[in-house]
């Protein structure tokens, strides 16, 4: 049997598009990790920068209409001001930290939100959108509890 020139240019297009859609439907890191979604329940949203600079999204936070910078060492008067419920706060790591970078990262947050009160707290992988959910979970407090946190003080004696 003998096919046409353009047969085989279209056989081997359906083939590139076949190959291209299986290999990224297929993507381990897109499927295996844990996704958020539960940022309607989130009382506390922050974007981090760096410990000097985050943004904090949820509730809205700006003057003029800028998003408010936000240091480690003002994130107290922040939340007064702001008069946030404790229960779930979330915060958005970007993704250019290394494993060691980004471990410490999580337990600085996970120390300093405890100790305003939150009773959980969940570090996100950001990925350049504004959409939480769906972003990938890097650490959940509920799944993780810490020693000093206020899951612990919550549980029964031995």
């Amino acid at each position: 049997m003998k096919f046409t020139w353009s047969a085989r240019i279209a056989f081997l297009g359906v083939l590139a598009c076949l190959g291209w859609c299986g290999c990224s439907s297929l993507d381990p890191q897109s499927t295996s990790q844990p996704r958020f979604h539960e940022a309607a329940q989130a009382n506390l949203i922050v974007q981090f920068y760096s410990w000097e600079h985050s943004h904090i999204l949820r509730p809205d936070y700006r003057q003029e209409g800028f998003l408010v910078p936000v240091a480690r060492t003002n994130l107290s008067e922040h939340l007064r001001r702001l008069q946030v419920d404790r229960n779930l706060a979330v915060v958005i790591i970007g993704i250019s930290y290394n494993a060691e970078e980004r471990t410490r990262l999580i337990e600085g947050w996970k120390d300093l939100l405890f100790s305003e009160g939150f009773r959980r707290v969940v570090c996100l992988r950001g990925e350049g959108v504004r959409k939480v959910d769906g972003l990938v979970i890097l650490d959940d407090s509920r799944l993780t509890p810490q020693a000093g946190s206020p899951q612990m003080s919550h549980r029964g004696s031995p």
